[in-house]
């Protein structure tokens, strides 16, 4: 941890897992903005739990992993590093693209189901 905080070391796809899944929100983690630990999302200013500061975000496990590794991938092929700051927002967007194309297949499904439905439906009638 010291290595991290120092900068002298960065944080590869499992430790960032194992951070999160000890209580470190994502959200601070990757871009240093809200609070440091999920359970102060949980909490409001006057000490009343469920009063939530901010929206809790659900991340995906697997595409936070496959986002960093993508990154981290992309970086040692080119012989490249990122500042901290630079990284992190670099995995958010990588995040944020595989979370619109699972959105796509997703509704490409949904498309392909309704249409399947429908001609089941004329067929019958």
């Amino acid at each position: 941890m010291q290595k991290y905080e120092m900068d002298i070391s960065k944080p590869g796809a499992d430790a960032i897992i194992r951070l999160i899944n000890a209580g470190i929100n994502a959200t601070w983690l990757l871009t240093g903005e809200g609070p440091m630990l999920v359970a102060d999302t949980l909490t409001a200013p006057n000490g009343h739990q469920g009063d939530l500061l901010e929206p809790l975000v659900v991340v995906d496990m697997q595409r936070l992993q496959l986002s960093i590794q993508t990154i981290e991938e992309a970086l040692t092929k080119h012989r490249r590093s990122l500042q901290p700051a630079k990284k992190a927002e670099a995995i958010k967007l990588m995040y944020q693209m595989y979370e619109e194309e699972d959105k796509k297949r997703q509704q490409a499904g949904q498309n392909r189901a309704s249409t399947i439905l429908e001609d089941l439906v004329k067929s019958m009638t």
